[in-house]
């Protein structure tokens, strides 16, 4: 023993040991932003719209009990802006809206051939409000087997058009080439319609992903890349928010996700997680809200209201 009382080696081990420490805490702090960034939570509280799509199979009101419906509010919870594919009937947005009192939605009529489906709006009303009635997209010709829907909507100071659309399957890859390659024209004509207002947003159920040579999407961005899979049989990358980078800088990439709510709810259970809840997992990503408006303009009342149905 030193004079000290502590061993001859005892201060290299201690430095040792504190330059470890330091090393650990480091290690932890980029873990921990890692863990951050992945789970899609923002890094500060300046607001924002935490806006979602998400094709939930079969949703009507005899396809789901209560408990089922609970759980689906669960995850819409998550967000405060939804567009809904694959609604049947508003009777079970009704029983939803129990589960989520602070929020409401817009529903459009029954669309497309065979068995018709409906598109759904729901939000936080104390986020997010309409400033003009949502519309179909006016397809006289019948290219689309599901016209897209067309709704308008501001949260904060962040004002925008979104385009909700859930793409054939049909029989073959070329018959779901045939509709999206018609989105580009439903973009401008939106676009065009908004006048000043740039803010626009393409969301949905497109059957195919973002990589596929039939996208006809010069100077748009897609938000899933093809490589990661949006349907719970880890087969299909097919949902996704398409968005202008340089129209919509609102955008906040850092938040994108999309949740495996089958894997984190259902223990990888696919048929317990699409019987209960859906098939498809949500996708989203969160736009500042705070302003100022990129484009200082808002959707007007220029649209074709048409009979769209609404929550009372």
């Amino acid at each position: 023993m030193t004079g000290a009382g502590k061993a001859p080696g005892y201060g290299i081990m201690l430095l040792m040991s504190r330059q470890r420490v330091r090393v650990l805490m480091r290690t932890a702090a980029a873990a921990a932003l890692i863990l951050l960034l992945s789970a899609g939570v923002p890094a500060d509280d300046a607001p924002r719209l935490h806006l979602a799509t998400w094709n939930i199979r079969i949703l009507s009101d005899g396809s789901r009990d209560d408990s089922e419906l609970a759980q689906i509010a669960s995850i819409l919870a998550r967000y405060d802006f939804v567009a809904i594919q694959e609604l049947r009937d508003t009777t079970v947005l009704d029983r939803l809206m129990l589960h989520l009192p602070a929020w409401e939605y817009v529903a459009s009529d029954p669309v497309g051939r065979g068995v018709t489906k409906r598109y759904a709006f729901v939000y936080r009303t104390d986020l997010v409000s309409a400033v003009a009635a949502p519309h179909f997209f006016p397809d006289q010709e019948d290219l689309f087997i599901r016209e897209p829907y067309v709704g308008h909507f501001r949260s904060g100071e962040f004002d925008f058009s979104i385009i909700s659309i859930h793409v054939l399957y049909g029989n073959s890859v070329s018959d779901r080439r045939a509709e999206i390659a018609l989105l580009d024209d439903v973009i401008r004509w939106v676009d065009e319609a908004n006048g000043e207002e740039s803010d626009v947003l393409l969301v949905g159920d497109f059957n195919l992903d973002a990589a596929d040579h039939g996208w006809e999407m010069e100077g748009w961005a897609a938000l899933v890349p093809p490589d990661t899979r949006t349907t719970i049989s880890d087969r299909g990358s097919y949902d996704n928010i398409w968005y202008n980078p340089e129209a919509t800088t609102e955008i906040l990439l850092g938040t994108y996700q999309v949740f495996r709510f089958d894997e984190v709810l259902f223990g990888n259970d696919d048929r317990a997680a699409s019987l209960a809840v859906s098939d498809h997992r949500p996708v989203s990503v969160a736009f500042s809200t705070a302003g100022p408006d990129d484009d200082g303009s808002t959707p007007s009342g220029i649209w074709d209201t048409g009979s769209q149905e609404s929550a009372p």
